[in-house]
């Protein structure tokens, strides 16, 4: 049985972006473990009597939501060349998604700290930055939760506040700002965090 030590791991980015914001993450999860059995890597399994592909993803999007980046990591057992595993991917993924970049990591971590929401079709009012208060602040001293407008937009950042927890999620940010009824039929996309 190969030993956690020996295993080789990729980092592979890929954004979720147009008709690909209607996968969930089940059906997201279920589509890139296809796709790598169609590549016929050297995918490393869990022990058992249902062995499955050992895949992680960062954190699951809400069905609906858009992403220009999120991350999955892949354990293989053997090395493979990323170049190689980057076009076998954009082969094999669904034609909604796509793969931005592959790389060899050490382990897995988070990409960032920080999580940045661009939201469409929501009006909110400037009280909302004392009540985005309320989540705290992180170990730089930055507010956990803040937004600013931008291009007829909210782009909501939101920051751990320590190390091991995670950042308060944006629906619980919009129910705090709404009052448990946010309205409908708005849009979000998760940004990279260089465009903040």
């Amino acid at each position: 049985m190969t030993q956690a030590a020996e295993l080789t791991t990729f980092q592979v980015e890929f954004s979720k972006l147009g008709e690909a914001r209607f996968l969930s993450h089940l059906d997201l999860s279920r589509s890139m473990e296809f796709a790598l059995r169609r590549c016929r890597v050297p995918m490393a399994f869990s022990s058992g009597f249902h062995p499955r592909p050992k895949i992680h993803f960062e954190s699951a999007l809400p069905l609906g939501w858009e992403s220009e980046r999120e991350c999955m990591w892949l354990d293989f057992e053997a090395d493979y060349p990323c170049r190689e595993l980057h076009g076998r991917l954009e082969q094999t993924v669904p034609s909604c998604l796509n793969i931005l970049r592959v790389q060899r990591v050490e382990k897995r971590s988070n990409s960032s700290e920080t999580r940045i929401y661009q939201v469409e079709g929501l009006c909110v009012k400037n009280e909302a930055h004392s009540q985005l208060a309320a989540f705290g602040k992180s170990q730089s001293g930055e507010p956990c939760a803040e937004f600013c407008q931008k291009d007829g937009a909210q782009i909501f950042t939101l920051r751990y506040s320590a190390p091991k927890e995670e950042p308060p999620s944006l629906k619980k940010v919009l129910k705090a700002l709404y009052e448990g009824e946010v309205p409908e039929n708005f849009r979000v996309t998760r940004l990279v965090e260089a465009r903040q």
